[in-house]
């Protein structure tokens, strides 16, 4: 059973430390951060009032009065702006460590770790291990199977020879994979303009029974109402060719959704797309054109 890495930069590191800093965390974030035990992780997004999604990372707990805010794609510059918007008289510091950290992603084919190898130690779902070397948890953003380290700086994680052994990938590769399990990527395909029902994200990174946060009225009316009115979708575009992104979706000359992501493959593309709900069924039977009536055809994988 191979096994597979992938090394690189994260988009934002912020340690939040300070005697308020849960309750801080607590009134921004979409997750109950008050029930975050030490050693804890967990992925949650920052809402505008309007209950669009500005912004994902994972949180761990690293310590008494202390959390680590990292996310792969959101800027350090933009989270730090979204937390500090709202600081009033509570003692809570952030502190950019961005630069200081490398995030590498390890899985193998299989989900299962049972291998002749070198074995990988890692924790149970929703929990972190520290380590000599940095950070190891199982990462909810990403198939089962995948394992996300944190280490300072530019070394790679010391895990019994696997992580020598494993092949290094570039970055299309983790996305494909991603990809195809629709799990979908913020701010890039779920965003400023999205709801997180739309991505499946209120199903692990929204607790509707934790007190007031920003977008929570939002959040609270479409858990009633039970499905949201356009979703996330995987598309593939077939033939050679990419295609600059966000582009329009339409069926016949009406506009029916977006296609938020496409990276290339030996098939032509595959990518994320928001499709209205009256549009599932075209993109199901004939599929969608793109960026107009007369364009390419986006179907599923």
């Amino acid at each position: 059973m191979e096994t597979f890495i992938h090394s690189g930069r994260l988009g934002s590191v912020l340690r939040i430390r300070g005697e308020d800093a849960a309750d801080y965390l607590q009134s921004q974030l979409t997750i109950n951060v008050a029930d975050l035990a030490r050693g804890s992780v967990r992925y949650g997004l920052r809402l505008n009032a309007k209950g669009r999604v500005l912004a994902g990372a994972y949180v761990l707990h690293t310590g008494e009065e202390e959390f680590l805010l990292v996310s792969r794609k959101t800027k350090a510059e933009d989270w730090l702006v979204l937390l500090e918007e709202n600081v009033v008289a509570d003692e809570v510091e952030f502190i950019n460590e961005t630069m200081d950290w490398r995030i590498h992603t390890l899985w193998r084919e299989e989900a299962s770790v049972e291998s002749s190898g070198p074995q990988l130690e890692t924790p149970e779902s929703g929990n972190f291990m520290e380590r000599d070397d940095g950070l190891i948890f199982p990462d909810p953003r990403l198939p089962p199977g995948s394992v996300a380290f944190l280490t300072p700086g530019d070394f790679l994680p010391k895990v019994g020879g696997i992580a020598d052994d494993a092949r290094p990938v570039d970055p299309n590769v983790l996305e494909l994979r991603r990809i195809e399990s629709c799990m979908v990527s913020v701010p890039d395909e779920i965003g400023p303009g999205e709801l997180p029902q739309e991505g499946g994200l209120e199903k692990h990174a929204v607790d509707f029974d934790k007190g007031c946060y920003l977008g929570q009225e939002m959040m609270a009316r479409m858990h009633a109402i039970g499905k949201a009115r356009r979703q996330a979708v995987t598309v593939r575009k077939a033939g050679e060719g990419n295609v600059e992104v966000p582009a329009d979706l339409y069926e016949g000359k009406r506009r029916i959704g977006t296609l938020k992501s496409l990276v290339m493959d030996e098939e032509g593309g595959l990518g994320i797309a928001i499709i209205n709900e009256s549009g599932i069924s075209f993109l199901e039977k004939d599929g969608l054109a793109l960026g107009g009536p007369e364009g390419e055809k986006i179907t599923l994988p």
